[in-house]
């Protein structure tokens, strides 16, 4: 493409909703750039960017996201995902070069090209093969709340939304945030789906993709070819072995499930993890929802469970009346 910067393909969803999992599933196809780690691009990178002239932008971009790949990104606490692997030959100077290089012959129009830039850079390190790619990929759950700023900077871009069956999605997340009960993860899951639901409706269906995670996973050759033709991309091999950076990727599963190809155990894993009131109240605040994307499992409900959702169901526009409207969750 003559201008592979203003196409890019951003993956939206909730934590542990599958979305690493489509990212990696793309990452090999050779029409593709995939950037191989979450940026926090819109909801880290943007608020320290505010104000910035465009040299100090520069140098919080090299601070923020291409330092993803120096030496602290393989201490335990890495803050970029527990998925971190080594990237050999891909160092942070190497990065910051060829980085730098794309800013002083494309110019900066407004932050987005420094993400753009990066991850193109990136894209240049690894070799992609010359004059095939289409898009440029970026995954950081959460991007579904930034459609209206990324769409102004790049018309063209388009955006694939994983949804997951929210009792399966807090049985893993909760393994990551222990101090996160049903109700409040109810509440945020809620969030995000919305968000979602709302883009298909302001954006329509040719810009944003909505895909359950189940569906993924046990219908991949139909979802894949609806990816492929979202993308207006060809059908590859490479979409069925997940990658990073072309390397066989084994999953990132909170219950350090490993796997070598697109795999559906996961699927149902609430009926054995969670308790029948987390189960009911994670049902009951979420069933909005639930009934409209097919999720009909069912849990008893109990008194308890009853108040507990209708709390997390009422507490949004509680905030909203007393504190006003959030701008960033």
């Amino acid at each position: 493409m003559k201008d592979l910067r203003n196409r890019p393909v951003f993956i939206c969803g909730y934590p542990k909703a599958g979305t690493t999992l489509l990212r990696n599933l793309l990452d090999s196809h050779p029409q593709l750039v995939v950037f191989p780690e979450e940026t926090l691009f819109f909801r880290r990178f943007l608020r320290k960017a505010d104000g910035l002239d465009s040299q100090s932008l520069l140098d919080l971009a090299e601070q923020e996201i291409v330092s993803i790949f120096g030496e602290d990104a393989e201490k335990p606490n890495n803050p970029y995902g527990d998925s971190h692997q080594g990237y050999g030959d891909i160092s942070v100077e190497r990065l910051k070069s060829r980085f730098s290089a794309r800013i002083a012959r494309d110019g900066l129009r407004h932050p987005g090209d420094v993400l753009s830039a990066v991850v193109l850079a990136f894209g240049d390190l690894v070799g992609y093969p010359p004059g095939q790619a289409r898009w440029w990929v970026e995954k950081t759950p959460y991007n579904e709340q930034f459609t209206g700023q990324v769409l102004k900077w790049w018309p063209a871009a388009r955006f694939i939304h994983i949804v997951r069956e929210p009792c399966d999605n807090f049985a893993s997340y909760q393994r990551k945030h222990r101090d996160w009960g049903a109700g409040f993860f109810s509440e945020h899951w809620n969030r995000s789906t919305t968000a979602g639901i709302q883009n298909i409706r302001q954006h329509g269906p040719k810009k944003y993709l909505m895909m359950p995670y189940e569906d993924l996973v046990q219908q991949p050759e139909e979802k894949l070819a609806e990816i492929c033709a979202f993308l207006e991309i060809d059908d590859h091999p490479s979409l069925r072995q997940p990658t990073k950076r072309g390397q066989p990727w084994r999953g990132n599963s909170m219950f350090d499930d490993r796997f070598n190809a697109i795999s559906a155990a996961a699927v149902g894993r609430w009926q054995t993890v969670l308790t029948p009131e987390e189960a009911a109240v994670i049902q009951l605040t979420t069933r909005k929802h639930r009934r409209a994307l097919g999720y009909r499992q069912e849990s008893p409900k109990t008194v308890r469970a009853w108040f507990i959702s209708l709390y997390w169901r009422l507490h949004p526009v509680l905030y909203d009346l007393v504190k006003g409207p959030k701008k960033d969750w």
